[in-house]
């Protein structure tokens, strides 16, 4: 088939504009993700704002009044989104690492936080992060990194946030947690059921196993798709 010229100068035309049009988009794209990324840095900025870092001292162990050593656990509130006085409480249990200003500012109980209005928490596990004593991690005291401390310690958290912010039984709680801190969050609910009104566990290997030997097949399998801890 031959083209004339003026076809060949109509068809590059044609392929000029499409490939013009092309880069248009591009070009608009790219503005539009960087205003995007603006305004998300903004909103990030202002809810920054909202955001206060706490420590509360709790017992090395609980479960013996004569050993008074303690460890500073660390906390973030995001009040942004509470609806005072009554707007419920969203606690976001930390697990096997630290927990950061990011722990309250992103996520689905974020997302949920906003929608319902509600005071946002988030609490690091003990013995991670900088929820530990200087000696904590001492052979001696590896003992006392436990869930039943883990949840105790919990306990404390809720009787000194009720303190602090005045809250009332109208202030429901909702804890939420994923893998192993989704299993503290499920136990902190059949645990302490006047505390805690529901609970999120994701992925939440409740039933804890001390020779977990079925865990070695679904990683190898599988990949690693849940968490372990001995305790409960």
């Amino acid at each position: 088939m031959v083209f004339s010229k003026a076809q060949c100068l109509v068809l590059l035309l044609l392929w000029n504009f499409t490939d013009a049009g092309r880069i248009l988009m591009k070009m608009k794209q790219r503005v539009r993700d960087v205003q995007l990324q603006r305004a998300k840095q903004h909103l990030l900025t202002a809810a920054l704002q909202h955001v206060k870092e706490g420590r509360i001292h709790q017992q090395l162990d609980h479960f013996n009044r004569q050993d008074a050593k303690t460890f500073p656990q660390r906390f973030f509130v995001n009040e942004a989104f509470w609806q005072r006085p009554d707007g419920p409480v969203f606690l976001f249990i930390g697990g096997e690492g630290p927990v950061y200003e990011f722990d309250v500012l992103a996520g689905h109980h974020v997302d949920m936080a906003a929608e319902h209005g509600a005071l946002l928490l988030a609490v690091e596990h003990r013995f991670y992060g900088v929820s530990i004593n200087p000696d904590g991690l001492k052979t001696e005291n590896l003992a006392h990194l436990s869930s039943q401390q883990a949840l105790t310690d919990l306990v404390v958290l809720h009787q000194y946030i009720v303190q602090s912010f005045s809250l009332s039984r109208r202030n429901i709680w909702i804890s939420f947690g994923g893998s192993y801190s989704g299993a503290l969050s499920a136990w902190f609910r059949g645990k302490f059921p006047h505390l805690v009104f529901g609970a999120v566990a994701s992925s939440a290997p409740v039933k804890a196993e001390l020779d977990f030997s079925a865990y070695s097949d679904v990683n190898s399998n599988h990949g690693p798709n849940m968490s372990i801890f001995s305790g409960l």
